[in-house]
């Protein structure tokens, strides 16, 4: 079994072997961008060209999703290059994958919502907008919102507010890792029941090795967040930076992060 930093290392020159395909994914993440660079270029746009550049980049987003998905095919079928584009195939395996990722984070949402109302977030909001509606003397005078509500009624809120955000947090992360396995399963057995299967894709997990899961997706983790210091440093080159980070920066990691998570899958 190959080890953690061998597989990120290995993994590395896996996005630049064939520029081409590099750049012509790229492409697809600077239509997801353009809006945001034409603002950056001071562009002021119409709002129905922001329009149009939302779909478009709502397609480039379900083209970028299904091409991590014939990565991931790819790599666990033990292919060791870059998949080739096909805008049909990738557009497809992205509305599946797309599909499956809704799936798996509602289910965290409704938890979210359903601990909020259980550690009082609603019936406090409920409360302070009604105090605000019967005391709007007190809401004008008050220097501070602060001052203007009662401390019970505010501490309520904030305390159900942290233990909402802790505990969402921590199941937000549990369903996060559950979905990147069920990705694997989708592109391994191209069926979104077999992704959704929620006790496969742990015993997928349990195959791989807890531990080593935790451990692939920590150093990930760290990893991703010393690049990201660095795209924001090219993304301050003038006009160009924000290009080059589309063009190329991000479709690298994206393409890096597939890559060593089918070599993990594949291993299992």
């Amino acid at each position: 079994m190959t080890g953690l930093i061998d597989i990120f290392k290995e993994s590395l020159p896996y996005p630049i072997q064939d520029i081409k395909t590099l750049l012509i994914f790229g492409v697809f993440f600077v239509v997801m961008e353009l809006s945001d660079i034409f603002f950056g270029w001071g562009i002021i746009l119409d709002p129905s060209i922001k329009s149009l550049l939302g779909v478009l980049a709502f397609i480039a987003a379900l083209f970028v999703l299904g091409y991590f998905i014939s990565v991931l095919r790819q790599t666990i079928s033990g292919y060791d290059g870059l998949p080739e584009i096909d805008f049909k195939s990738n557009l497809l395996d992205g509305i599946q994958y797309i599909i499956v990722a809704i799936i798996y984070m509602i289910i965290p949402f409704i938890i979210s919502i359903i601990i909020a109302g259980a550690t009082g977030v609603f019936s406090n909001i409920f409360k302070i907008a009604t105090f605000m509606s019967e005391n709007p003397d007190v809401m004008q005078n008050a220097t501070s919102f602060n001052q203007a509500i009662p401390q019970e009624l505010l501490s309520g809120l904030v305390g159900g507010l942290a233990i909402t955000a802790i505990i969402s947090a921590i199941i937000f992360i549990i369903f996060a890792l559950l979905l990147l396995i069920a990705a694997a399963r989708l592109a391994d057995t191209g069926s979104i029941k077999e992704a959704l299967m929620v006790n496969k894709v742990i015993e997928d997990i349990s195959a791989i090795g807890f531990g080593r899961y935790i451990g692939w997706y920590i150093i990930l983790i760290i990893i991703s967040f010393v690049f990201a210091i660095i795209v924001a440093i090219i993304s301050l080159i003038p006009y160009l930076g924000t290009v080059i980070v589309a063009l190329v920066c991000t479709p690298f990691l994206y393409l890096f992060q597939g890559r060593t998570l089918g070599v993990l899958y594949a291993e299992k």
